[in-house]
């Protein structure tokens, strides 16, 4: 029997974490490593909606200002990127470095295919099992990365090949590779009454100490496995001090990029991981250069700029995908807001990055509008993520994406 399930009070409280939703498989625990070893993917999902016409305004049109008379970022104060037709917003300023060292790439007007959804349940459904059209009858119950763990790995893993500190979607469901799933890798603590800590821990160790046959052999099998995992989650030190000078923000947001960079250093094996930064269903009071949509940008920016900063070199093999469900309706709302909308903004940044604007901007006159209202679509988007799944040695997004035949020729990864 492994030692640390000697400790009890260590045994339970990986407990809470198995009772949480974590599915792996077997592995053999790695010595662990001071560097990002292979190429990773991070998603961030930003969780609402964000009106991304504000986070990178097409600052140079007249009707971006005739139709945001209040909330539109005046022109002096946005940031101007070298080559593309729009500017970030100044609470992005961080990113500022990483554009201009041709480490982000940017999709102007990126959705899912004709007659969409604005229901944020739906269309967040609909992204995270790789379906393209609304008319889509696909549906076998998995998400598009489950599917991807499934090829990649051909069913099995040697570890923890994924980390989902979100939780919030399907995006992982149907893997049989490990899928772990926690918002608080660094405390996975429960608490409680000793008494009943040390009967749990008695019985299910006897358990597992004595022969099996059968179904229940293979269920103390599980729980070894189990713990043995838990267990080099455990044993990873979180409070480790950044590198490189590198400045998390105090958010809920910046402790899980702070995570995710600990976490790529330390398992080896691991290949995708998600994290979420919930709030941008503005409808009211969203804000221009100040205001509730500011304090959300500057807060992904800060966290985005620290794990650039902290993986330092290690930056190149590891790429963000910063996505959304959908953006937001072109005009402002009578509440000084915005309302759900189609096409967004998506962007990349990693230092396999070839960087600038993909895509075209479909611009926000009357008639370049999606039924007068929305962004345009110019950027399918299977096609960002095909060509990250390429980079990271994936060749068959056909396999992740019904009907999906990737045509693009972005190239925006080196």
């Amino acid at each position: 029997m492994n030692n640390y399930l000697c400790n009890r009070r260590k045994f339970l409280s990986r407990m809470l974490v198995a009772g949480a939703g974590i599915s792996l498989l077997p592995y053999a625990k790695p010595a662990f490593a001071t560097n990002v070893q292979g190429r990773k993917l991070i998603v961030v999902t930003l969780n609402g909606g964000c009106d991304t016409a504000n986070a990178f305004p097409p600052y140079q049109e007249s009707h971006y200002y005739s139709i945001r008379p209040t909330i539109a970022i005046p022109a002096e104060d946005v940031i101007p990127l070298n080559g593309s037709d729009l500017g970030m917003h100044p609470a992005l300023a961080p990113l500022t470095d990483i554009w201009d060292a041709g480490d982000m790439a940017l999709f102007p007007a990126t959705h899912c295919g004709a007659n969409p959804n604005r229901s944020h349940f739906y269309q967040f459904d609909f992204y995270s099992k790789g379906a393209y059209t609304t008319s889509s009858s696909f549906n076998d119950g998995n998400g598009w990365l489950g599917r991807y763990l499934d090829e990649y790995y051909s069913g099995s893993s040697n570890g923890i090949a994924s980390f989902d500190l979100y939780g919030g979607n399907r995006i992982f469901h149907g893997s049989s590779v490990p899928v772990f799933v926690s918002g608080r890798p660094d405390n996975l603590t429960m608490g409680g009454d000793t008494a009943l800590a040390d009967a749990v821990a008695a019985q299910l160790q006897a358990g597992m100490s004595r022969p099996r046959t059968g179904v229940t052999q293979n269920y103390a099998k599980t729980q070894n496995e189990l713990f043995d995992r838990l267990s080099t989650v455990n044993d990873i030190d979180f409070n480790v001090t950044p590198s490189n000078n590198a400045s998390y923000p105090d958010s809920t947001f910046g402790r899980k990029m702070k995570h995710a960079a600990i976490l790529l250093r330390n398992i080896p094996e691991l290949s995708v991981l998600q994290v979420d930064r919930g709030g941008w269903d503005t409808h009211k009071d969203q804000g221009g250069v100040t205001g509730t949509q500011a304090t959300l940008l500057a807060d992904v920016a800060s966290g985005i700029r620290a794990l650039y900063d902290d993986l330092g070199s290690d930056m190149s093999n590891v790429t963000i995908v910063v996505q959304t469900e959908f953006g937001r309706t072109a005009h402002e709302n009578g509440s000084l807001g915005t309302d759900h909308g189609v096409a967004s903004a998506w962007w990349v940044v990693g230092g396999s990055v070839n960087g600038g604007q993909i895509g075209t901007w479909p611009g926000f006159s009357d008639n370049e509008l999606d039924s007068g209202r929305f962004t345009a679509q110019t950027t399918d988007y299977r096609d960002i993520f095909s060509e990250v799944l390429a980079w990271q040695g994936f060749s068959s997004p056909e396999n992740l994406f019904p009907g999906y035949s990737n045509t693009s020729t972005y190239n925006f990864m080196v």
